[in-house]
């Protein structure tokens, strides 16, 4: 059995993607300036619509990311969700104190 995908080519990035429509969206994004991290993620995007039985917005994420300033970044995005996280909560589990903010802190700060 065969299995017949379109062939997208590009000059300076590649992309891999379970869904030839992922791939053209995430090799668009690199085309017009995106980085790796902008591409993966639009690919992630459009398979949670090409691909709905096997996609999902709230699946996990894992990403080696290289950066010549920074070297490789492990990102590790598994497990509940961090709705209710505060600054306060990130620095006391050894998180930069810079985390970030969530609608909450956004909220109680208003």
């Amino acid at each position: 059995m065969s299995i017949n995908r379109g062939m997208l080519v590009g000059s300076h990035g590649m992309v891999s993607a379970g869904h030839s429509l992922a791939a053209a969206a995430a090799l668009d994004v690199l085309q017009h300036g995106g980085n790796a991290v902008d591409a993966a993620l639009t690919a992630s995007a459009v398979q949670c619509v090409v691909e709905m039985p096997w996609c999902s917005l709230g699946g996990d994420a894992f990403m080696l990311v290289y950066t010549p300033a920074d070297g490789v970044l492990a990102f590790n995005g598994s497990g509940a969700a961090l709705e209710l996280r505060t600054i306060g909560g990130s620095v006391s589990v050894g998180l930069a104190e810079d985390a970030g903010t969530t609608a909450s802190d956004s909220a109680a700060a208003g």
